[in-house]
């Protein structure tokens, strides 16, 4: 990976000669701590301002740690070391600045220095992310450019274009101004102070210019900002105006779902309640302000039966119908092509089946043809098309491709189409190119690539959600870098946000609680709106370059809303399911697993239903008018709760603790903390009933209006690990091999910051571990785990041993994607005497290269006290036709578990011990008396094993001239079916006894399970999240 900013020649020469100066530092250092008194220990410490250029820039090489000199204000943030740098830069840059903390800070890191008056530039290179600002520092002043989340290890220069002046000798303080939010992480290197020859000064600010970090993600106006009303309108929501804000910016959604919706049934309302036809669905966007409407188009979204993957089933036809109603309401329309037959985002670009044997040429040529025939299509149904989008999400990968030069190729082929088919109908459209991921610093970088690579494109998409996507200041200024390094538009093509953490369809949500749920903004109509200004707001920060947002799928509702609870949950669930295979409007059908391998374990309904702008039922939320409402603002006359919160909270068993003040933020924006009456009962019910989970109920009063909230409290039993989270780093964890496994703190733990995080770019196998002491007991071990891009034959082990000898382990964890978290653990485990050194151990095994996640929240808890099992024996007995018989085991008295073996250590379920019964063997037609032509005659059957009569039958009354039974010798045969079940040409009464066992061979069922379960987890493939 190559530098974005050149590094100062100094700089280079100070690295070439760290060793010996390292080296020549240190003896010094160790000299002076000899020989000199506390007294002079103080004067040395004073004249460090006398340190010439050289040491200062040595010292910035971070080779003798930050002790040396460095002087910090106000405090150092949480993390504040010096590691070796990683990477392509692991031998250029040695050691490193690190630094991170969890909550919004500024400080300064500097040293002293006496400089003679003149020019000098101060230079700084950087790294990070999550919210991260690095400015160079000198006396007061700062750099006005700085390095801000470029992502990992992809290091720029803070200070370049800065000169600093001095009029007379100084002593000066000269270093770095950091700016963090929370969870901001970063590196610096390279610290270092040259002569400028006399330049004048330029490219520099007062410090107290620049914000200190305590962003205002939540998008409201700061204190003493208000916002401007003279225009606003009377509304249920507070909506706070965008000023200046061009009558052509973009605000836009994203319905391509809307057809596969309406063809399950789905009916959507207006305001007032009236239900919509399609046009009257695409006016009522248009009424809210909505101007243009983005629809994606997969090349080939069947199998061979003609079966849809579902998702919306979106192929070229339903783009066009789709396109005729937003065009005929007013709206333009923006195509998303994501040249692939189903869904594509980061983790995956796969080609369309059509295409998949071309070599790349052809490729780009049925790309290309492709895109110009469908868009030819589109613009002779009357569809207004102002944008194309040729691809979705194509960080670094697109339709099959993975490096640049071929990725760029097809780039240009779709670009090309798109110019030909607008210069056919003489209009402009525009080309757009969509990534993700802007926290990851990525971006600068895939925009030199498109430029190098000669790619003609107009606007740089990107998407942005909260959950993933860091913070929006952090969006505009990667926008605002690529707007103004390569003259591009720039707009955010994808962006959503929940109302409510419920599920209205019966498949889980993007949003959920414990998936996802870092409140950002409230969850709420409000909540919703709050986002998608925000979001525009960004966008409209970066200035002129900066055209719009889309909000994705605010119509993606349920089919039929589903209550678990419900007395008729499975019928409505079944109906969905019906509706998600047949029309496509669910996430994937089950279809689509066979172009899609995730697709057949996630298949399924919308994970969106509770991000939409329309109730559960179809009913338009206030939030959809977002769009008019920033043009405008918004007053709320009579402000009203838009959401109650009441934290749920984890304690261990023993622990005191009181339940929290419910949370209420208001439709105007202004929140409030008020008590809340609980049930006693239940409160004092959970206070005694040990470990488990207890919703406790209770009421808050607001304005005469009573409304009910919910804690739901965990008590888990008593965690005998010391730092179970990683938090506080005081346990070691011994990792083999060392560069793979650490503890870190990024966005990979299930609680807390820290967890223990694993990745390589090689594939690896890898180890950790630690210890504990325990008493003797019964106790569980276990852990949480998540991660992606493993391959197939990953396996993931949680194991505990003895002395050495492994006594449990679980190698059941699956990875299922980020933050899908499976839970591993080993019960019960046998201590048998007091302080006895249990050694607990996760290994991830053959993981392939790119492989991704972590472990977080270890717990052993004690199960219970040792004990001998007091077996009884139970004789085996055979199985007959209508009993089941059972094989020899063994229970125990006191804790009813169940052996094989009188030792008592191979337990066993009591399923595993019986023997299915038989079930009846029909004989043969016995005749009991024969029929006249007077009386009839009687037969029946029985089990060839028993002897029990199975059936009986009556023989007619023989007709005149009948041959007696007695001499007919062709008896009528029973079927000989061995479970007694009758043939299709027998008539038999309904009365007769069906089998009474159960044959089912039990044991390859056993067998065949878990040889399934596995087979799933292979095909099982989830995005990378790192």
């Amino acid at each position: 990976m190559k530098k974005q900013n050149k590094i100062s020649k100094t700089a280079g020469n100070v690295k070439a000669g760290r060793s010996a100066l390292a080296l020549l530092l240190t003896l010094t250092l160790v000299f002076s701590l000899i020989c000199l008194t506390a007294p002079q220990k103080v004067q040395a410490a004073e004249a460090m301002s006398e340190q010439t250029v050289e040491d200062f820039n040595q010292t910035g090489t971070f080779e003798t740690g930050i002790d040396a000199g460095w002087i910090v204000s106000p405090a150092a943030p949480e993390t504040h070391q010096t590691k070796p740098a990683e990477g392509d830069y692991a031998e250029s840059y040695g050691k490193i600045y690190d630094f991170w903390s969890s909550a919004a800070v500024s400080y300064t890191m500097t040293q002293k220095i006496t400089l003679p008056a003149g020019s000098y530039r101060l230079t700084a290179d950087a790294m990070g992310a999550d919210g991260m600002q690095v400015y160079v520092y000198f006396n007061g002043k700062v750099s006005t450019d700085c390095v801000s989340d470029p992502g990992w290890n992809n290091w720029q220069t803070a200070g370049s274009s800065s000169v600093f002046t001095l009029s007379e000798e100084t002593e000066i303080e000269a270093g770095i101004y950091v700016i963090l939010q929370a969870g901001g992480w970063g590196d610096v290197d390279n610290i270092t102070l040259t002569d400028a020859d006399g330049a004048p000064e330029t490219g520099i600010q007062d410090i107290t210019e620049i914000g200190n970090g305590d962003g205002d993600e939540d998008g409201d106006t700061e204190e003493g900002d208000e916002p401007d009303t003279s225009t606003a309108v009377e509304a249920g929501i507070r909506v706070d105006k965008i000023n200046g804000l061009s009558d052509d910016f973009i605000g836009g959604v994203d319905v391509s779902s809307y057809v596969a919706e309406k063809n399950s049934g789905v009916k959507y309302y207006d305001f007032e309640g009236n239900e919509l036809d399609d046009q009257g669905f695409f006016d009522l966007l248009h009424d809210c302000g909505v101007n243009y409407v983005r629809i994606r188009i997969w090349n080939d979204p069947y199998d061979a039966s003609g079966n849809g993957y579902g998702g919306g089933n979106n192929d070229v036809d339903t783009a066009v119908e789709i396109g005729r109603w937003a065009t005929q309401a007013g709206m333009k329309v923006l195509i998303d092509f994501h040249y692939s037959d189903f869904w594509t985002d980061p983790g995956k670009q796969y080609t369309p089946k059509a295409w998949e044997k071309m070599t790349l040429t052809d490729k780009a040529a049925a790309l290309s043809a492709f895109t110009e025939e469908s868009l030819n299509a589109l613009l002779d149904a009357g569809v207004d098309v102002g944008m194309v989008q040729v691809g979705n999400e194509t960080n670094a990968r697109f339709c099959g491709e993975s490096d640049w030069d071929s990725i760029c190729t097809l780039f240009s082929a779709g670009s090309r189409a798109v110019r030909k088919a607008a210069e056919k109908c003489s209009r402009e459209i525009l080309v757009a190119l969509h990534f993700a991921d802007p926290q990851n610093g990525q971006y600068a970088g895939y925009a030199k690539e498109l430029r190098d690579h000669n790619v003609d494109y107009d606007v740089f998409a990107s998407s942005y959600y909260p959950f993933f996507h860091g913070t929006t200041d952090n969006l505009t200024n990667v926008l605002k870098n690529i707007a103004d390094t390569y003259n591009k538009k720039v707009m955010v093509a994808e962006t959503s946000w929940a109302t409510t953490l419920e599920d209205g369809d019966g498949h889980d949500n993007q949003i959920r609680k414990g998936t996802n749920d870092t409140r950002h903004y409230d969850f709420s109509v409000y909540g919703q709106a709050t986002e998608v200004r925000t979001v525009m707001q960004a966008v409209a920060d970066v200035g002129d370059a900066g055209i719009g947002v889309f909000y994705w799928e605010p119509a993606w509702i349920p089919v039929n809303v589903y209550d678990k609870g419900a007395d008729n949950a499975e019928e409505i669930l079944a109906a969905n399911r019906s509706a998600w295979e047949e029309y496509g409007a669910g996430w994937a059908s089950s279809y689509a697993g066979e172009y899609q391998t995730d697709a057949a374990t996630w298949y399924g309904g919308s994970a969106m239903d509770n991000q939409a702008m329309f109730d559960f039922y179809g009913h338009p939320l206030e939030s959809l008018k977002v769009f008019s409402y920033v043009r405008t603002g918004t007053v709320v006359s009579d402000p009203a709760p838009a959401s109650v919160t009441v934290e749920d909270i984890t304690i261990q068993e023993g622990e005191d603790f009181t339940l929290p003040q419910a949370f209420v933020t208001y439709n105007d924006g202004t929140t409030a903390f008020l008590n809340v009456s609980w049930d006693q009962e239940e409160l004092d019910a959970a206070k005694t009933g040990g470990a488990g989970v207890y919703e406790i109920h209770g009421t808050i009063s607001d304005g005469g209006m009573v409304m009910d909230v919910i804690c739901n409290l965990t008590v888990m039993p008593v965690n005998y690990l010391d730092d179970p989270s990683l938090e506080d780093g005081s346990v070691v964890w011994t990792v083999e091999p060392a560069d793979v496994i650490e503890r870190i703190s990024d966005n990979n733990a299930r609680t807390g910051d820290y967890a223990l995080k694993f990745y390589s770019s090689n594939s690896f196998t890898a180890s950790a571990s630690r210890t504990i002491t325990l008493d003797k007991g019964t106790y569980c071990l276990g852990t949480y785990l998540q991660g992606g891009d493993v391959g197939e034959d990953a396996v993931f082990t949680l194991s505990a041993s003895l002395d050495g000898e492994e006594v449990g382990k679980d190698e059941s964890a699956q990875v299922n994607g980020w933050k899908n978290w499976s839970n591993p653990e080993i019960s019960p485990i046998e201590i048998q005497q007091d302080n006895t050194v249990l050694t607990i151990t996760v290994t991830a095994a053959d993981v392939a290269a790119g492989g991704w996640g972590s472990w977080d929240d270890f717990y052993v808890n004690r199960i219970e006290e040792t004990h001998s099992h007091a077996l009884i024996k139970t004789e085996a007995r055979d199985a007959t036709c209508t009993e089941n018989g059972n094989t020899a085991y063994y229970t125990c008295q006191t804790c009813g578990l169940t052996f094989s073996d009188p030792e008592g250590k191979n337990e066993i379920s009591p399923e595993e011990t019986i023997i299915p019964a038989t079930g009846h063997k029909p004989g043969e037609w016995i005749i009991d008396s024969n029929a006249t032509e007077k009386e009839e005659g009687s037969k029946h059957i029985e089990c060839t094993v028993c002897g029990e009569t199975l059936e009986t039958e009556t023989i007619p009354v023989l007709k005149p001239g009948d041959q007696n039974q007695s001499d007919n010798t062709e008896q009528e045969q029973p079927d000989s079916a061995v479970d007694g079940s009758r043939g299709e040409d027998r008539d038999v009464p309904g009365d007769v006894t069906p089998r009474t066992g159960d044959d089912t061979n039990v044991f390859l069922w056993l067998l065949l399970m878990p040889l399934s379960a596995g087979l799933a987890a292979v095909l099982t493939l989830k995005r990378f999240r790192k």
